[in-house]
């Protein structure tokens, strides 16, 4: 009954471990970083353009600046809320990313510190 028992723990010590590749795991957390960077960054330009169509808009209706925050009147309602439903996209996927990003790398360390050691 011990050899049995025995024979099956040198077996599981010897099987490699199927769920995981930690090295995938890392690259997988490492893209999520810079491409969640690269959304940023092009969420950014997108939205610096916006409102510079914006102000090109504003400037050639000869809109005061004390009515621009009354949009529905002057016909900016839909440029305004591109702006800041561009910008509050990009956000979340950046957030979201990072949070993958993050999450993997807690997993890993939970499994690590978990195994039990050879």
């Amino acid at each position: 009954m011990d050899a049995e028992i025995e024979k099956t723990e040198e077996k599981e010590k010897e099987t490699p471990d199927l769920y995981h590749n930690p090295s995938n795991l890392w690259r997988i957390s490492g893209w999520s970083r810079v491409i969640s960077w690269i959304v940023l960054v092009a969420v950014t330009i997108s939205v610096a353009g916006n409102v510079n169509q914006l102000i090109k808009s504003v400037t050639a209706q000869n809109i005061p600046f004390k009515n621009l925050f009354i949009p529905i009147e002057q016909g900016l309602l839909f440029p305004v809320v591109n702006v800041v439903y561009s910008l509050a996209l990009g956000v979340f996927f950046f957030l979201v990313l990072q949070a993958v990003a993050e999450g993997l790398l807690i997993l890993i360390d939970i499994e690590e510190n978990t195994r039990p050691k050879n």
